[in-house]
């Protein structure tokens, strides 16, 4: 970057070279876009981003999807008042941080069960914390997941053994994920976003003592990773009168293959993740066994299967 700035400037292209802060992009009329699906009876087909300013005026539209998002997140967290955060920081390393509301438009669930607007678009919120106020020394917080050559690998993979494939989403992920609680660990305090103060669904002294991960913390994604591994390795699947086990793959950790407990033939299946969405192939009766094991450890979204007229994406 910085070669390349000196070198426009000695072809004169631009006097004072400067960076810039690249914001998300966000769709404008979102509002209009729906009532426009809503009238012609074309679901939408594609996610859509969304501006915060742009909730603000409309914001009664979204109070279910925020206080579902709240009823998710507060698995996580201890609910404290502001007094009670100059007691922590007498005998504990205490980081404050602001928090946001990340907001979507999605295409509906696709099941039918759906009604009135729901069944043209489903409008999501999402709390995250703003971790990039956290400080700087936070150890190693690097977590890998599949690559797309390994999807492309899998996908080929299972339509030469002519398996079947289905996806599923652990549902709130981080927040599954304990904080290490031990002396010296650091505890972090959540300042909630003004719209749950808006709504009434936060109290304007409310602040939130995480016990668990949290989407936007720095460290979550490493952590749930961890969290998520040890969990499928411990996993036995039962099925068709015998058990079957996940082992993880060395080139590629992010994959998985499910043999049957003591075997030593061909993989029966196979399991590739990404951070919370978790592809399954295999057999159709094992990637139901495989779906159910996982459903009984975390909660996640309906087993969703790929089929020639039913395409399927991840959430």
């Amino acid at each position: 970057m910085e070669d390349n700035v000196e070198y426009w400037t000695l072809l004169g292209l631009y006097e004072h070279p400067r960076l810039a802060k690249l914001e998300p992009e966000y769709t404008e009329g979102i509002e209009d876009i729906i009532e426009q699906a809503i009238h012609s009876g074309a679901p939408l087909r594609h996610t859509y981003n969304v501006s915060p300013k742009d909730t603000k005026p409309v914001i009664e539209k979204w109070r279910p999807a925020i206080a579902k998002e709240v009823a998710v997140v507060e698995k996580g967290f201890k609910r404290i008042k502001i007094q009670d955060v100059s007691s922590l920081k007498e005998n504990h390393i205490v980081q404050e941080l602001p928090s946001k509301l990340v907001y979507t438009i999605k295409p509906p669930a696709g099941d039918g069960l759906a009604e009135g607007e729901q069944s043209f678009c489903k409008r999501k919120a999402r709390i995250v914390c703003c971790g990039n106020y956290a400080a700087d020394d936070q150890g190693e917080l690097y977590a890998g997941g599949a690559a797309a050559e390994s999807l492309r690998c899998s996908l080929t993979y299972t339509a030469r053994r002519r398996w079947r494939a289905g996806i599923l989403d652990i549902t709130g992920a981080f927040m599954l994920t304990p904080l290490p609680q031990g002396f010296g660990e650091v505890i972090y305090i959540i300042r909630p976003p003004a719209a749950l103060v808006q709504l009434g669904l936060a109290h304007p002294d409310e602040r939130w003592q995480l016990t668990h991960g949290m989407y936007g913390l720095r460290q979550s994604p490493k952590l749930w990773s961890s969290f998520r591994d040890q969990k499928l390795k411990a996993m036995v699947i039962s099925a068709e009168g015998n058990e079957w086990v996940l082992k993880q793959g060395k080139a590629e950790p992010s994959m998985w293959m499910i043999y049957e407990a003591g075997g030593t033939q061909e993989p029966e299946g196979l399991v590739l993740v990404y951070v919370d969405d978790i592809l399954v192939c295999g057999p159709l009766w094992l990637v139901r066994a495989v779906s159910a094991a996982i459903k009984t450890t975390w909660k996640a979204s309906d087993l969703e299967m790929l089929e020639y007229d039913h395409e399927i994406r991840s959430s």
